[in-house]
């Protein structure tokens, strides 16, 4: 009910394999990689892994250009408070000698 696209694919590609090793009398073991048979040291298997790095290095670089956005945003708004701090400090320095004299 709440599973993605990739979860039912999967899914999908176990029941198929658990149907065919019924049907050939062959059992296939699963592993994090997918069925044995696909070794992942294989052209197949360094290709999906490739994929799957490429993705990664996408999500990550997204990230540390949102962080960089951020980090100038915020170093702006500090520039401008500390601006308007030195300001008020004067004007207070100001008033403090006018209320002295």
């Amino acid at each position: 009910m709440f599973e993605s696209e990739d979860q039912k694919d999967l899914a999908k590609k176990y029941n198929k394999m658990k149907g065919i090793g019924k049907a050939t009398g062959k059992k296939f073991k699963f592993s994090k990689f997918g069925a044995q048979g696909q070794n992942p040291e294989s052209v197949y298997g360094e290709l999906k892994l490739s994929e799957k790095l490429v993705d990664e290095l996408d999500n990550v670089k997204d990230m540390v250009d949102d962080l960089n956005e951020r980090l100038e945003e915020a170093v702006y708004e500090r520039d401008m408070f500390k601006t308007d701090l030195e300001q008020l400090t004067v004007k207070y320095n100001l008033a403090k000698k006018e209320v002295e004299e």
